[in-house]
C-alpha cells in the first residue's frame, strides 16, 4: 500500500490552490477568447473546477484563449464534427505557466515522475504547448452540449486513486486498430474526433488522445 504522505501533500497543495486561485486579468498576451470566433464551441475549463486530477480549482478565469491561428484550427474542427451532430468540448487551452509546475509537483508527489511521465508536461525540462495558447484538451459532445462516450474521463490515468489501467485508456492507437480497452462506441466516437481534428491542421500524441497541437 503507498504511504499517506503523498496524499497529505496532495491535500494541502489542493487548499492553498483553493485560497489563491489565478486569473487571466486581461487575454494574455497574442490570444483571444475562441468563442469569439468559434461561438458554438463548448467551453469547460476543467482547471477552473475541482472536477480535475488535483481536487482544486485553480483557474478563475474560464475563458479559453488560444492563438489566433490555433483559434481558427478550432473553428474550422467545429465546422466539421457539427456538420455530423456534434460540437468540440474545449477541456483546457492556454494555462499560466506558474500552473504548470503546481500540476507537475502535484502529480509526481502522488504518482512518481515515470507515471507523470508524457502525462503532464515536466516545465523543469521544457514549457507546455498550453503556456503558448498552442494546444487543447479537447473531446465531443453531442448536438445538445450533452456528453458522449469517449475512451476515458478527462486526464484518466492522474487521479490519485487512477491505476496504471487508467493510464493505458487515455493512450490513443498509433495506427487504426481499436485499443483493447477502448469500447466500439468511444473508438467511433474518438475517430470522428480526430478526423476532424487533423483536417483542421491539429496533431495529436502518444500519450493523451485529447491533447492536441
Amino acid at each position: 500500500m503507498a504511504s499517506s504522505c503523498p496524499r497529505r501533500r496532495f491535500t494541502v497543495i489542493s487548499l492553498i490552490l483553493t485560497a489563491i486561485g489565478v486569473a487571466f486579468a486581461t487575454p494574455p498576451a497574442g490570444m483571444i477568447d475562441v468563442k469569439t470566433v468559434a461561438p458554438t464551441v463548448v467551453v469547460e475549463m476543467k482547471y477552473a473546477t475541482p472536477d480535475n486530477f488535483l481536487g482544486a480549482a485553480f483557474y478563475t478565469d474560464t475563458t479559453c484563449y488560444l492563438t489566433p491561428a490555433t483559434a481558427q484550427k478550432v473553428v474550422q474542427a467545429e465546422s466539421v464534427v457539427a456538420s455530423q451532430g456534434y460540437h468540440l468540448v474545449l477541456w483546457d487551452c492556454a494555462r499560466p505557466v506558474e500552473y504548470q509546475y503546481t500540476m507537475w509537483n502535484s502529480c509526481v508527489a502522488n504518482h512518481g515522475e515515470s507515471h507523470c511521465s508524457g502525462l503532464v508536461a515536466n516545465p523543469y525540462v521544457s514549457k507546455s504547448g498550453h503556456t503558448f495558447g498552442k494546444v487543447i484538451d479537447v473531446g465531443l459532445v453531442d448536438a445538445q452540449g450533452a456528453p458522449i462516450e469517449m475512451p476515458s474521463k478527462y486526464d484518466s490515468g492522474l487521479f490519485p486513486e487512477d491505476t496504471q489501467t487508467d493510464k493505458s485508456r487515455s493512450r490513443p492507437p498509433s495506427g487504426n486498430t481499436k485499443p483493447t480497452l477502448w469500447s466500439e462506441t468511444s473508438w467511433q466516437n474518438y475517430l470522428v474526433l480526430a478526423a476532424a481534428l487533423r483536417s483542421a491542421g491539429f496533431t495529436g500524441i502518444t500519450s493523451e488522445w485529447w491533447h492536441w497541437k
